[in-house]
């Protein structure tokens, strides 16, 4: 009985990893997604920032605003 009770066990490890790579392979997907949106909205020269913002050439975005 002891060992039925550590293969299930194991089983729960083996599934809680693998569900936890599929999130994690899952994460830069959908970041890759939000940069295309982004893109679409800002002019080709300009560089996708904050939600709504897009930082003019010559600018780096810190994340939320465009700084020189």
């Amino acid at each position: 009985m002891k060992s039925f009770q550590y293969q299930k066990f194991l089983v729960l490890i083996v599934l809680s990893i693998f569900s936890f790579t599929i999130f994690l392979s899952a994460m830069p997907t959908e970041k890759r997604e939000a940069n295309t949106f982004f893109s679409i909205t800002c002019p080709s020269n300009y560089t996708p920032c904050a939600v709504n913002k897009c930082c003019p050439p010559g600018t780096i975005c810190d994340g939320t605003n465009c700084t020189h």
